[in-house]
């Protein structure tokens, strides 16, 4: 309870009130301690656990990891990929959505071998470029900033 308490509220001025910003990993239950608070979207929170599955092509579940509500989908791809090839076989490819394709998750399933099929997330730097740098130059296999070029 004086967790829940302390993530809540602040005594300023005299006075008990509301504390203002965001608690990561707040308690959200007395009775269960690693229920978090979750959201499918905006518009449809949560609180509880979130199961992370996976499926054959037909649709059979070959394996399911539990997590908190407040788990990003992109942190339970590599453990539950490791735990299915532990168990039983390695999947060859893996089908999911933005979340599962981040480039940290792409990355660790080709030294696995395996190929991810998902949407690329939407691009924090639209204009692609490194910071105080204005243009790149492509040519056939190569990238390089002018001022990088013979």
């Amino acid at each position: 309870m004086n967790k829940i308490l302390d993530e809540n509220i602040e005594e300023k001025n005299g006075y008990v009130q509301k504390k203002k910003g965001h608690v990561k990993d707040k308690l959200v239950s007395l009775v269960d301690e690693d229920a978090r608070h979750g959201a499918k979207s905006d518009s449809k929170p949560f609180t509880g656990y979130k199961c992370n599955i996976m499926k054959s092509d037909d649709g059979f579940v070959t394996n399911i990891i539990g997590t908190p509500g407040n788990t990003y989908d992109w942190d339970i791809l590599v453990p539950l990929v490791d735990e299915k090839t532990e168990n039983s076989s390695k999947p060859q490819k893996i089908k999911g959505d933005t979340h599962y394709g981040s480039a940290e998750n792409r990355y660790q399933m080709s030294t696995r071998g395996i190929t991810i099929i998902a949407p690329l997330k939407k691009d924090f730097n639209p204009a692609g470029l490194l910071p105080g740098k204005s243009s790149f130059r492509i040519r056939p296999g190569s990238l390089a900033l002018p001022e990088t070029e013979p």
